[in-house]
């Protein structure tokens, strides 16, 4: 019996589960788009080809044909992406691509080389290069055709900019920077909301940052400024109060401390003054047993002053 009919056969009688896990598995291998194992031959090959491709951007370089060997040096990496050279190559790529003002495209080179070689000496060195040109985009300060001229990105991409900078080192000071980088373009564009939520990302996720009890006071003073807006939604007051005694309680003998206890006041000041305009309203309407209650709030409230001095004689007038 030949081999591969005796092969069928067998497969033939595995039992039925076995034979399930059977094409499983060669269904999943099929499937894997990775590159299998390298052959030794193959491999020495590879390393020989990649070197000379590496050799030949070198050249390149050196003369100042730049363009070129951006190319080879790309060729490299992507072709041989185990070779030894290939992190070098990706590296210079990248470089070669900052150097001459193309930021983008250098940021998407920096990416795949931080992905990919990890372990390269000057990992560090791009990690700080990607999180300055992130900044950089969200600045305006980089350039946006083929003319050269440098403006804002679209806000989509700029995000994304950032965004990838938290990905590639989450614990780290520039993650930190990153985020409230976007809680502040989100701020410039008046996305008061979303503005809010990255703040108090920063806050929650680096805790002992020196930006996280600036973005705990920001939360407060960008949902005070909305209600003073005219937002009258009593949440967002009581957002902002909350917001001013979280970065008290967290942040003691920070620099905001007094401005925010000064918030707090003010919140404090308009409480009272919508209570007294609620108990005005019932008053006037004649809903007396409704105007004592609001009445008697604003006396808790403010101990003293001319809104305590009104509501007390309003009190008097209808029956304690």
């Amino acid at each position: 019996m030949g081999g591969f009919s005796h092969a069928v056969l067998m497969i033939q009688r595995l039992p039925a589960f076995l034979l399930l896990h059977f094409c499983v598995l060669l269904l999943c291998q099929c499937g894997d788009k990775q590159p299998g194992p390298v052959l030794v031959g193959q491999s020495e090959a590879n390393r020989l080809e990649a070197a000379a491709l590496f050799s030949k951007a070198e050249a390149e370089e050196a003369k100042g044909e730049v363009k070129d060997a951006i190319d080879l040096y790309e060729d490299v990496a992507d072709d041989y992406p185990v070779s030894p050279m290939a992190g070098e190559a990706r590296y210079r790529q990248a470089k070669l691509l900052d150097q001459r003002g193309k930021r983008r495209d250098a940021f998407e080179a920096y990416g795949l080389f931080l992905k990919h070689h990890p372990q390269h000496p000057k990992h560090s060195d791009v990690l700080k290069r990607v999180f300055e040109i992130a900044i950089g985009a969200k600045r305006g300060d980089i350039q946006t055709n083929f003319l050269g001229i440098k403006g804002e990105l679209p806000l989509k991409e700029t995000l994304l900019m950032l965004e990838s900078v938290k990905q590639y080192a989450p614990q780290s000071d520039m993650a930190a920077k990153a985020q409230y980088a976007i809680g502040e373009l989100y701020l410039r564009e008046k996305k008061y909301n979303l503005s809010v939520a990255n703040f108090r990302k920063v806050a929650e996720d680096h805790r002992s940052h020196p930006l996280a009890p600036e973005a705990l006071f920001r939360v407060g003073k960008i949902l005070l400024e909305e209600a003073q807006r005219g937002n009258q939604n009593l949440a967002t007051v009581d957002l902002s109060r909350e917001a001013f005694n979280d970065y008290l309680i967290q942040f003691p003998g920070h620099k905001h401390n007094a401005e925010a206890r000064r918030m707090i006041a003010t919140l404090k000041s308009r409480d009272v003054q919508r209570t007294i305009e609620i108990a005005d309203y019932y008053y006037k309407t004649g809903n007396k047993e409704s105007a004592k209650i609001y009445y008697r709030e604003v006396v808790k409230m403010a101990k003293s002053g001319k809104d305590h001095d009104r509501a007390q004689a309003r009190l008097k007038e209808i029956g304690n």
